[in-house]
């Protein structure tokens, strides 16, 4: 979504005229880069390192049922004048990245020290003073 802020970039439909026959209506919000696109290629591609990562048949297949999705979502985005291809292809490339840099081992580690435990010992910590039974 940062990357909405600078750049001012009209959806398709605004040149339809005859906005009433419109298949899809929606909030006016900027279409670059394609949410839909980069939450889903976000997902397909995580599962799809998972299942390389581990060797995973299950995650590899479940990958390829999540790509599939992914190309009719963002073919179904640009029938129905949502976006255009090139918000797509954005959108994608940025939910590759983001798969990509998130299962990198270092981010991971900095992750799992820095954020994760220590909410994990905050929680544990709340869960005792709130429940435990004196």
């Amino acid at each position: 979504m940062v990357i909405q802020y600078f750049y001012d970039k009209s959806r398709p439909e605004s040149a339809i005229i005859d906005k009433a026959n419109l298949i899809l209506k929606h909030l006016p919000t900027d279409p670059f880069p394609s949410d839909h696109a980069a939450v889903s290629a976000a997902i397909a591609m995580a599962t799809m390192l998972r299942g390389l990562k581990y060797r995973d048949r299950r995650f590899l297949r479940t990958s390829l049922l999540f790509w599939i999705f992914c190309l009719i979502m963002s073919f179904s985005r640009v029938a129905v004048a949502i976006h255009r291809p090139t918000d797509i292809l954005v959108g994608r490339g940025v939910g590759i990245g983001s798969a990509l840099l998130v299962s990198h081992p270092t981010v991971q580690s900095f992750f799992s020290t820095k954020l994760f435990t220590p909410l994990i010992a905050f929680e544990n910590k709340l869960t005792t003073l709130l429940f435990e039974r004196k």
